[in-house]
């Protein structure tokens, strides 16, 4: 896994939460996270990039806490759902705003990237709750994954993969208009 590889774990553009906009280090692990799933590797990941840690969320008590409450691990991986999009109702689907801060010149539509789309967020039930199928497609690349259920719907479902560990948070508050979908079948 490379530096470039972890930023996607990470919550780049999240404003509100700046201490996990990019990786960082600390007893001899590397880590990254969004707030609703995290990694951590054992080793220096290529292209790593030192940065200022400041106050950074203790992932790994999060790991820690979550390994004393998931099942033993087994091989197999849910296959991810395709994804999926809607036309975004924002832009009328064409990818561009009317600046309100910049006396109406145009710009890319910040809720869809300026793709006029959004992908629809896919609630999977499996691994003892319930998951957003975006992480779910996150993990199922790692080489050498295996998954630990978690104990109730509340818990994370932990994972192991060659060269580090993560967590996974359950969606707490599923009751969307989405629909809860079961898993498409166990990817070996």
């Amino acid at each position: 896994m490379t530096y470039a590889d972890m930023l996607k774990f990470c919550g780049v553009h999240d404003e509100a939460r700046p201490q996990t906009q990019t990786p960082w280090t600390a007893n001899g692990k590397y880590y990254a996270t969004n707030g609703r799933i995290g990694i951590a590797l054992d080793y220096k990941p290529d292209g790593w990039v030192d940065v200022e840690s400041g106050k950074r969320p203790d992932l790994q008590w999060v790991i820690n806490d979550a390994t004393n409450r998931v099942k033993p691990p087994r091989t197999g991986w849910e296959k991810p759902y395709p994804q999926e999009f809607s036309p975004c109702d924002w832009c009328a689907r064409s990818g561009i705003i009317t600046c309100p801060h910049c006396k109406g010149e145009l710009t890319d539509c910040e809720e869809c990237e300026g793709t006029g789309k959004i992908e629809k967020q896919i609630l999977v039930r499996c691994y003892g709750g319930v998951f957003d199928n975006q992480y779910l497609a996150m993990v199922s690349p790692l080489p050498g994954l295996t998954v630990c259920e978690g104990n109730d719907e509340l818990c994370p479902m932990m994972f192991h993969f060659d060269g580090g560990r993560g967590a996974l948070m359950p969606m707490r508050n599923f009751q969307t208009k989405n629909e809860i979908r079961q898993p498409l079948g166990v990817k070996a």
